[in-house]
């Protein structure tokens, strides 16, 4: 844990975290009171308001002193965050800190993943381990791994029993952006998150293009936070996961995005039809012919190498 009880403030690096809200503003309070009880002085806070409602600025001054407050139309989690980020980065931030609206932190956090961002070479991000709201002795994420063949980015441990089996410090291949601290080199080197993405695997897009110049993503198993989980975004996750996959996997791993297409085609769309779930297959069958849609336009980018 980096400790600056006796460090002038000048000496410490600053940090942003970058908070988005879209339509919670009562778990958005909560993670602002929250961050203000953090033990690390040099942080700021940018809130991102990006849905029908919003938490004001005099709340959020009430709630964590100098929070600065910005709203925008809702073009999606990675452009939201790139707001915030663009912001800190004018501002002369060291760090940015993405923090989910529905994440809880701990006053040692901030603390405990800057101990580990000084000290490492090459460090694009990193980030705790996440436990889930309801089972604190249930993990979430430690870690994201990929298969070999790159056909499927899963986060290490989920579901299992905490027993102490992550309690330690590894590279990985992608970081939650669920909380996420990120170094200012590295977003000036590899660039904000693609908001083509809209909703989910912008992080993990994010982590391969900083791996691919040769950062590293590092997983903090001393860290822990709990994360409630899908409160704005539970009800659009049937469509937009499985599209970010599938557009992820054709600018990454090409050869492997039709597979995906067909084993998704082959699973979800026939059970919906034999489960005559019709809201569930048009659903799945917009999310077919919206990757489809966009396939060249993901082409060009690749021939432009974007």
């Amino acid at each position: 844990m980096l400790t600056h009880s006796a460090t002038p403030a000048s000496n410490m690096p600053l940090v942003s975290a970058v908070v988005v809200n879209y339509n919670a503003d009562e778990e958005t309070r909560d993670c602002l009171r929250l961050l203000r009880q953090t033990d690390y002085r040099k942080l700021r806070v940018y809130l991102i308001n990006n849905g029908r409602t919003g938490v004001t600025s005099e709340t959020a001054h009430a709630t964590f002193g100098d929070a600065e407050v910005l709203h925008a139309p809702n073009r999606g989690f990675a452009a939201a965050c790139n707001l915030g980020i663009q912001r800190a980065l004018r501002e002369g931030t060291d760090y940015v800190w993405l923090v989910n609206n529905d994440l809880a932190v701990t006053p040692t956090t901030l603390s405990d993943l800057l101990g580990v961002a000084e000290s490492a070479e090459n460090l694009a991000c990193c980030g705790p381990k996440i436990v889930y709201r309801d089972r604190a002795d249930t993990i979430q994420f430690a870690g994201g791994f990929a298969r070999k063949d790159a056909s499927f980015w899963f986060p290490r441990g989920d579901w299992e029993r905490d027993v102490g089996q992550y309690d330690h410090t590894e590279q990985t291949d992608w970081i939650s952006g669920a909380c996420m601290l990120v170094a200012r080199p590295a977003l000036r080197d590899i660039g904000l998150l693609d908001e083509s993405y809209f909703l989910y695997y912008e992080d993990v897009d994010w982590c391969v293009r900083a791996r691919k110049r040769h950062w590293r993503c590092l997983y903090v198993g001393t860290s822990v936070v709990v994360h409630k989980g899908g409160l704005s975004t539970h009800p659009v996750r049937a469509y937009y996961y499985p599209r970010a996959h599938l557009v992820f996997l054709s600018r990454h791993y090409p050869y492997q995005a039709f597979p995906a297409l067909r084993r998704f085609y082959s699973h979800n769309v026939r059970a919906h039809v034999r489960a005559r779930d019709w809201v569930g297959l048009t659903t799945d069958l917009r999310v077919c012919v919206g990757f489809l849609r966009q396939l060249p336009t993901i082409v060009l980018r690749q021939m432009r190498g974007q």
